[in-house]
């Protein structure tokens, strides 16, 4: 980009072509890691421990958590599996069921006209965990909760 501003030839269109490859590349940079990811899955979507990495990629985005689950749990064969597979049921298990049990309080909270606790009730459940918990799940959400 520095040889374009200095190029007394270049042209605007150079200073736009530039800054739109410079951020193409930024973005793939960005990607690399879920983009390395994806090529391992298709080469062996049995493999347990490419999953638990590509859930861990997902740290800041619950719903793409909860999709990459589904999705592991719904390809990968038991016969075929590398891997533990009984990892990746069990923590499948754990997020589905640790989201049904908070929408369900909530909704009774709702049914008993209970406004304001059933508020109060989905800004705990979605709020970041805090101590160990955070260490055993290994999700940050500090950029999740500031999200609109």
């Amino acid at each position: 980009m520095e040889e374009v501003a200095k190029n007394e030839g270049s042209t605007e269109e150079d200073d736009i072509d530039v800054e739109l490859r410079l951020s193409r590349f930024e973005y793939l940079m960005e990607r690399r890691l879920l983009l390395l990811n994806s090529v391992l899955l298709r080469q062996n979507p049995h493999n347990v421990h490419e999953w638990h990495k590509r859930i861990n990629l997902y740290d800041d985005k619950p719903t793409e958590i909860i999709n990459t689950y589904t999705e592991a749990v719904q390809t990968v064969q038991p016969k075929l599996a590398v891997g533990k597979l009984h990892t990746l049921w069990v923590e499948y298990v754990k997020v589905e069921d640790l989201a049904a049990v908070w929408c369900e309080w909530a909704e009774m909270e709702l049914r008993q006209q209970q406004l304001e606790a059933a508020l109060k009730l989905m800004q705990r459940a979605t709020a970041c965990p805090s101590g160990r918990w955070r260490i055993t799940t290994r999700r940050q959400c500090s950029r999740a909760s500031t999200d609109p």
